[in-house]
Order: structure tokens, then C-alpha cells, then sequence
């Protein structure tokens, strides 16, 4: 039942935490994840910002980091992964941080995880694979809202964490997703509407 959940699993998150761009791009990231050999600058800088939320309880203490050649922003992947493009470190420091505490976000609540358990409820291993297709199709719009709702909560944990350290991240946000608007999406809410509930945090 985990190896067909896993497999649903995997095409329901082909973009899930590419932030945030279109589909369309997000469609590339394991393609563009083999390439895995970015400047060493930009993986110095990532890495330092990685270690500091790390240091500071923002960070899960067995979160990994991957530097990647992508069109992504970031996202998570099993084990603790936090992938992250080297474009990246070409942002704003406070911009990086508010990335990597979202992705942190998903991490602490086991966003992915808890995507594949409600597939694994909702989808009887034993029907035929068109059956299979139906039920997951059925319960679809369930799993997207959800998942629109973990980024709000995930920009919400960043904002709030770095608050806490002294670090204003809604110029830097506002900045992030004016240059990669995106409207709704499968699996994200759109950028104006991320940005509009980020300004309203105090």
C-alpha cells in the first residue's frame, strides 16, 4: 500500500514546494535536481543562512541542505532534505532567510507526510488502476486546499520566527513575489494572496 501511495504521492508533489513559480517550471525540478554542482560561493552563503535558523530553533537539527543548479526556489524532499536553488544567494539575506524558514515550516509539520497518508486512506491498493485514478481524482480538491493552506501557515512560521530574531522579512517578501508572481496554482495559493496575508502579520 506504501509503495502505490508513494507512487500517487509522487506526482501529486511534482511542485508542490517550488516557490513560486508556475507549473510549468515546477515540472522540471527532479530533472534539474541532478545537477548538483552549483558556485561555491552561493553554496557558502546558503549554507551559513541555513546554519544560523539552524542555531537559532528555526531550522529542524537534522534538516539537510542541498545546494542545486534549478529553477525553483526551494522545496522539501524525504528525509529532511531542504533543496534549494543557488540562485538563491543572489537575493536579499532576508530573503533567503524567509525561503528557508518556509521550507522549515514544512519539515517541523510533516506536510509531505501527512499528504501521503491521506492518499494512502483515501486510495484502495487493491482496485484496478483505473479505480485507483477515480478515488484519488475524488479526493483531489480536498488534498490541493490543504496544501494552499500549509504555504499561509508556512510564510506565517517564517514571518513569525524571524520576527522573533529581529528580522523584518515583508520587504524582502514583498520583493520575492512581485518578481515571481504567480497566479493560483494546483497546489499554491496566488502570490498576491500570500503577500496580502503576509503584510497583515504583525
Amino acid at each position: 500500500m506504501k509503495f502505490l501511495a508513494g507512487i500517487l504521492v509522487f506526482f501529486a508533489s511534482m511542485g508542490v514546494h517550488a516557490h513560486p513559480f508556475t507549473d510549468a517550471q515546477d515540472m522540471r525540478n527532479y530533472e534539474v535536481l541532478l545537477d548538483r554542482s552549483p558556485d561555491e560561493a552561493a553554496k557558502s552563503t546558503l549554507t551559513e543562512d541555513f546554519e544560523f535558523l539552524r542555531s537559532n530553533g528555526v531550522m529542524p537539527p537534522n534538516a539537510l541542505l542541498l545546494v542545486v543548479k534549478a529553477h525553483i526556489i526551494a522545496e522539501v524532499h524525504p528525509n529532511e532534505v531542504v533543496a534549494v536553488s543557488a540562485e538563491l544567494a543572489k537575493s536579499p539575506r532576508e530573503a533567503r532567510l524567509f525561503v528557508l524558514a518556509h521550507e522549515a515550516s514544512h519539515l517541523l509539520n510533516k506536510d509531505d507526510e501527512h499528504k501521503r497518508l491521506f492518499i494512502e486512506a483515501a486510495v484502495s491498493p487493491l482496485a484496478p488502476w483505473h479505480e485507483m485514478r477515480q478515488q484519488y481524482a475524488a479526493v483531489l480538491p480536498q488534498l490541493q486546499q490543504a496544501a494552499k493552506l500549509t504555504e499561509f501557515k508556512a510564510d506565517r512560521y517564517a514571518h513569525n520566527a524571524l520576527s522573533k530574531l529581529g528580522i523584518d522579512v515583508r520587504a524582502a517578501a514583498r520583493k520575492l513575489f512581485t518578481e515571481h508572481a504567480a497566479e493560483s496554482t494546483v497546489w499554491h495559493p496566488a502570490a498576491k494572496d500570500r503577500l496580502a496575508a503576509l503584510m497583515k502579520l504583525k
